[in-house]
């Protein structure tokens, strides 16, 4: 078995512990418990790009979850499939590079891996900032919540400017950034600018 993943196997086991001596749930997050409902909202297919690994929040199933720590670093025993696969694409990553996107929904600006769990945890163990993934927009239901408000500001920059790497937390922020720069967010920005 390859040594990386013992090492990635501590980091795990570490996180565990502290996840749950904090009282904290020590798995990653799985969308379909976050919101029960989510096959059945609005989903809006985004494509492939580019996006950062720190987004990444969970799991769309709960089938999953119980694999990796909340730092989506691996659980299971050294002797085990997963173990293997695991080791695997650290290798493919380390000799060529993993280059099939995963594929995640994306539900209020955090990302949650339907396919490609063992990719993500093998690049965050390697410190990698992002990759590539075919996304799937999740719609929330609108409402008056700050939390809703601030994404529907996210929808508009995006809009206008389709990355992730730019995340405000304060209403407003995209409105002020955009003015900063002598832009708006009703146009596409220039994709060189």
């Amino acid at each position: 078995m390859n040594e990386e993943y013992f090492r990635a196997k501590k980091m795990g086991d570490r996180e565990i512990r502290r996840a749950r001596s904090e009282g904290r749930d020590p798995y990653i997050a799985a969308l379909d418990e976050i919101v029960p409902e989510a096959d059945t909202l609005s989903h809006d297919r985004i494509g492939i790009q580019e996006i950062p690994l720190r987004m990444i929040a969970g799991t769309k199933t709960v089938a999953r979850a119980n694999a990796f720590a909340r730092n989506f670093m691996p659980v299971m025993p050294a002797r085990t499939e997963m173990a293997e696969k695991w080791a695997n694409l650290y290798d493919a990553q380390i000799e060529e590079g993993i280059r099939d996107p995963i594929q995640v929904f994306e539900y209020m600006l955090h990302f949650y891996v339907q396919e490609g769990n063992k990719r993500v945890s093998v690049l965050k163990y390697l410190g990698v900032p992002s990759m590539e993934a075919d996304i799937t927009r999740i719609m929330p239901n609108p409402s008056e919540e700050p939390d809703y408000l601030m994404y529907k500001e996210f929808l508009e920059f995006y809009a206008c400017v389709p990355i992730y790497d730019i995340v405000f937390t304060k209403p407003g922020s995209y409105r002020r950034f955009a003015a900063m720069v002598n832009q708006d967010l009703k146009h596409k920005w220039d994709r060189d600018f």
